[in-house]
């Protein structure tokens, strides 16, 4: 095939988790407004019974040669506001940042802020 010698073939096994809460305020400083927030962890490697498998060019890669490099718990906030422009236009701005991407600590942190319109008609 023409990718054989490209990867290490591995039998592993992943159990998966994530988790969220969210809570949201309506009507916010004008009527129609609403504040949400979100905490959570996104899709979580709670363990791995062997390395995964991964193209031998990156097996030397710092986030992926060492099972100890999935220990690290990584995390989200999110925080939007939707304000209700008239009955017909939604403005909604919001920012969230990921906390230990990768599941590992070396890695910065992740900052996205985000703007959204809502047309109705």
């Amino acid at each position: 095939s023409p990718t054989s010698g490209i990867y290490e073939e591995v039998d592993a096994d992943a159990t998966i988790m994530t988790a969220a809460i969210n809570v949201a305020f309506l009507d916010v400083f004008k009527e129609g407004a609403l504040l949400g927030f979100v905490a959570g962890i996104p899709p979580y490697n709670l363990s791995v019974d062997d390395y995964l498998t991964v193209p031998v060019s990156l097996s030397n890669n710092d986030d992926f040669d060492d099972i100890n490099d999935f220990e690290d718990l990584p995390l989200f906030f999110e925080a939007q506001y939707r304000w209700p422009l008239n009955k017909k236009i939604l403005l909604t701005p919001g920012a969230y940042v990921i906390v230990n991407p990768n599941q590992n600590a070396n890695n910065a942190p992740l900052f996205v802020g985000v703007i959204r319109g809502t047309f109705q008609f």
